[in-house]
């Protein structure tokens, strides 16, 4: 059966009593322009797929209750306009309509029975327009639309009813910008919402929302502040859940389908029953002081003190930029403490300074807690705590107020290897000769040598000379980017040398090779060498050129006999100095 209106329409007589319509599977069209009107109380509702489809500009005029029983969203299209023009009306059945926009008119407020979804079956320019008061009822309004506009209108939302959340899950999906939630308390006082989303996260569909839901508690002393938001712990801050200096109000953000959260601020508003004297509560607070502060599930604890900026002539708190995930509400913050704390050092197994730099606006920090690693802790203003391995370590400073508040700061301190120094020294180590330093350090970017005479050197293999002779504390510093230096002292020994010995008798052909051979002595280079050997008779009997070249006591094939020999010795140094030597030698038999 396929239905189509061009006109405005009296639909007829359904049931006892009552004008309305009833789908059993049947099409039902409103080409463009066209007008459905119930006239009276007329109900609509759809028992067996009745689908709808609306142009452009049409519009169903309902004054009655409307019912989806079956098994689709009804609606076709994201076309066309619902009118709610009744007094009390219900949004009911057993599956979810998919408006494509909707108004609350009429005399009367509207209800949820079910969950219901504006913008259509894919998100699109749905929008609901409040005229009149829509209460949740414990149950969900879905904005499938990430129009910051798709909300309108003079009326409001009830969240809290008879102790049951309802929710408003706003699709917001990728997109930035303001999107206000007019909610108002039973009273019809305003307590909207607004999220001024400033980072869009990453969402994984199309339908990537955030839902909220507010609900005021008890203003007297007993039970102040209860119940507590679902899968929260107490406020506790106080010492009580009764808390004087945290406002009658909760408000519960939750994200769905997004890879990385969406974050921005958050902007609510109380009433003046729900902090001050003058509308009926019970708390001491300075309003100029609010807060806002939340539950944080990892933890299981409220994250105090608070944090934003008050608007209290509006009687508004903006949150600090957050993801907006979680449970909030609102506290006096002169009462918490404000921890802070600073730590001076990085190196394992080195002592690192801890220092206190918590304060309170009001009252006194009666005590703090350190919590370093596990079963380490201490009371201390200024402690000192050395890490055994180097690692990241979440180290944890509570305070204590003298009112039961207590403020808590994590920081990830890290801890850095140390660099390890070591070197050794290729001999010889004589005065006026390069002494070659072998640097051996290890997790080390950067050295530092002290060679204990006075200089200094940052080369990573450095060789020196020294001057004179002695014993001299080499000292190697080796670090890091992280700068953890480690330290090695090495005591040198830098020993005389004779410049150029000649001995005066030698013991040629001797099993032992002591003394075996004759020539010039040095470690010094030469440029020139000349060595003659005479008898005693005036006959040469060696001569060389080269200092590797020594007389081994022989002549014409054979050993000389022992006695005295006369030998004549000229060189050079390297800088061009000459040498002239004449004497005498013994040979020993």
């Amino acid at each position: 059966m396929r239905l189509t209106f061009s006109l405005l329409l009296i639909l007829l007589w359904v049931g006892a009593g009552a004008q309305g319509l009833v789908q059993t599977g049947g099409y039902l069209v409103l080409n463009n322009g066209a007008h459905l009107v119930m006239d009276g109380s007329g109900n609509y509702y759809d028992s067996l797929d009745g689908r709808i489809h609306i142009a452009t500009n049409g519009t169903i005029h309902l004054p009655g209750v409307w019912t989806n029983s079956s098994n689709n969203s009804v609606f076709t299209t994201n076309d066309g306009l619902v009118r709610l023009t009744g007094g009390i009306q219900d949004i009911r059945g057993s599956h979810v309509t998919g408006f494509p926009s909707v108004q609350c008119a009429g005399s009367g407020i509207k209800r949820l029975q079910t969950n219901a979804l504006v913008g259509g079956a894919y998100q699109g320019t749905g929008t609901i327009t409040l005229n009149s008061n829509l209460d949740l009822n414990g149950y969900k309004l879905i904005i499938n639309s990430s129009a910051g506009s798709a909300i309108g209108g003079t009326g409001g939302i009830i969240s809290e009813t008879s102790g049951t959340l309802g929710w408003v899950q706003w699709n917001v999906d990728n997109q930035t910008g303001l999107y206000r939630i007019p909610f108002i308390a039973q009273t019809g006082a305003p307590v909207p919402v607004t999220l001024q989303v400033s980072n869009a996260g990453n969402p994984v569909t199309d339908s990537a929302s955030i839902a909220l839901a507010t609900y005021p508690t008890n203003p007297i002393s007993n039970p102040n502040n209860l119940p507590s938001p679902p899968g929260t712990g107490s406020i506790d801050a106080y010492g009580k859940d009764q808390s004087a200096h945290a406002v009658d109000r909760f408000w519960i953000a939750q994200t769905a389908d997004y890879q990385t959260q969406p974050t921005g601020n958050m902007t609510v508003r109380y009433l003046d029953a729900e902090w001050a004297s003058i509308g009926g509560s019970s708390n001491t607070i300075e309003e100029t002081s609010l807060r806002a502060i939340y539950f944080n599930p990892i933890s299981g604890l409220w994250n105090f003190p608070g944090s934003g900026v008050p608007f209290y002539t509006q009687n508004e708190v903006r949150t600090s930029t957050t993801p907006f995930n979680g449970s909030w509400t609102l506290v006096d913050s002169l009462y918490c403490p404000d921890v802070r704390y600073t730590w001076k050092g990085n190196c394992v197994e080195s002592p690192i300074d801890f220092l206190n730099g918590s304060s309170i606006k009001r009252g006194l920090i009666d005590s703090i807690r350190w919590t370093f690693e596990m079963n380490s802790t201490s009371n201390l203003d200024a402690p000192t705590h050395t890490f055994n391995a180097a690692d990241t370590y979440p180290v944890a400073l509570i305070a204590f107020a003298d009112n039961g508040c207590t403020d808590t700061l994590i920081q990830d301190v890290p801890i850095d290897d140390r660099a390890v120094a070591d070197f050794d020294v290729e001999s010889p180590n004589f005065i006026r000769l390069p002494v070659q330093f072998n640097n051996r350090s290890q997790l080390a970017d950067f050295w530092m040598w002290d060679f204990g005479d006075g200089t200094v050197s940052s080369e990573e293999h450095p060789v020196h000379m020294y001057a004179e002779s002695g014993f001299y504390d080499v000292l190697l510093i080796s670090d890091h980017s992280k700068h953890c230096p480690d330290t090695l002292s090495i005591e040198l020994e830098v020993k005389p040398i004779t410049e150029f010995y000649l001995p005066t008798a030698f013991s040629p052909g001797v099993d032992d090779d002591i003394n075996a051979t004759l020539g010039l002595q040095t470690i010094l280079p030469l440029s020139e060498y000349h060595l003659l050997i005479y008898n005693r008779w005036g006959e040469q009997i060696f001569e060389s050129e080269s200092i590797d070249v020594r007389w081994d006591g022989t002549y014409q094939e054979g050993y000389v006999p022992g006695g005295t020999y006369l030998y004549r010795l000229s060189f050079r140094d390297t800088s061009g100095r000459a040498y002239y030597r004449n004497g005498t030698i013994t040979v020993l038999r």
